[in-house]
């Protein structure tokens, strides 16, 4: 959806609303980022014990980490609380 209005974008996330699995518009759902989220930290939890890490991404994925971590819905993403440009937003597994 690069470089496209921003309408094409409320409609992927209320398919995201109505469907954690959905695909259309050929979008990754958000169970699958979910998923590649987790193992990305299941990774980083290995390979960086006990250290404080940086993770530096656009907004929806890191929404959905943020419902990774809360134990929430993928598809809640969009319920929290918005993230402004740059903003650091520390998680607690």
């Amino acid at each position: 959806l690069e470089h496209r209005p921003q309408e094409d974008y409320l409609r992927v996330w209320q398919h995201d609303a109505d469907d954690p699995t959905h695909h259309h518009h050929g979008c990754e759902s958000t169970d699958d980022v979910a998923q590649r989220l987790r193992a990305l930290l299941a990774e980083l939890e290995d390979r960086h014990q006990r250290r404080t890490l940086v993770l530096v991404s656009h907004g929806d994925p890191l929404q959905i980490l943020e419902t990774v971590f809360r134990r929430l819905p993928s598809n809640h993403h969009r319920r929290l609380a918005h993230l402004g440009n740059a903003e650091l937003r520390q998680l607690h597994p």
